[in-house]
């Protein structure tokens, strides 16, 4: 007998105990055996049928009391939306009645503030007019001490403005003067400076070809002297060869009758 593989529980109705897929007891697996033999065949239906058409009943007495609640609670909504449909109206006519007090309330208060409104107007109208006519006084009499002070400071602007054109014409005679002197000055230094430098650029020319005729007897000089050096070079290479011929002779000889005799 081989063991089934353990699966999840399927409940079949609430008010049995949950059939269990899973481990076989011992009943189900006699009533299995009974199944395989034809004679127990018939009977294994019929109690499925019996026990499908119980777990129907069962279903449809559910399902019946489930419409008997909704109806219940459809006719406690609507005794409730009743109710609230009856406490939304007594509230707008309250609502309504307050609103026509709330306005007859602000109607006599705008009426008490219009009022206050026009008597404090008035008592500001007249005292912007008294003020107005202050200022009209302060400004007549302000702009009577301005012309005054006006034509006192044009006077005394003319007064200095003659005093200054005086100054200025004496002084453009002053600084005519002066620029006439100082272009005397000016005139006498750059004739001066002309000079100098005449004989500054005469003094350069000459001290210039004294240091071309220097460079010249200079150059000219080494020119002998590295002439001499030369000839003196070539002189002692000659000597210097002339003594280092033989052993290198020598010494060429020695390298080539070693190579030919070979080795001792």
């Amino acid at each position: 007998m081989t063991e089934r593989q353990p699966s999840e529980e399927v409940k079949l109705g609430e008010a049995r105990a949950p059939y269990i897929v899973g481990q076989e007891t011992e009943e189900e697996i006699r009533e299995r055996i009974r199944i395989q033999f034809p004679p127990y065949f018939e009977r294994f239906l019929d109690e499925r049928d019996r026990r499908i058409s119980a777990e129907l009943r069962r279903i449809e007495e559910a399902v019946e009391q489930v419409r008997r609640d909704i109806a219940r609670t459809s006719q406690d909504i609507e005794f409730r939306l009743n109710v609230l449909m009856e406490f939304h109206r007594t509230l707008d006519a309250k609502v309504d009645r307050l609103s026509e007090e709330l306005r007859a309330e602000m109607d006599r208060r705008f009426e008490e503030q219009r009022v206050e409104m026009d008597r404090r107007f008035g008592e500001q109208r007249a005292e912007m007019d008294r003020r107005h006519t202050e200022l009209a006084e302060g400004l007549k009499s302000l702009r009577a001490e301005m012309d005054r002070r006006f034509e006192e400071q044009r006077a005394e602007m003319d007064r200095r403005h003659t005093e200054l054109a005086e100054g200025l014409k004496s002084l453009r005679a002053e600084m005519d003067r002066r620029f006439e002197e100082q272009r005397a000055e000016m005139d006498r230094r750059h004739a001066e400076l002309a000079e100098g430098l005449k004989s500054l650029r005469a003094e350069m020319d000459r001290r210039f070809e004294e240091q071309r005729a220097e460079m010249d007897h200079r150059h000219a000089e080494l020119a002998e002297g590295l002439k001499s050096l030369r000839a003196e070079m070539r002189s002692h290479f000659r000597w210097t060869m002339g003594l280092l011929f033989p052993i290198v002779i020598s010494v060429v000889a020695m390298l080539i009758q070693l190579f030919l005799n070979g080795a001792p």
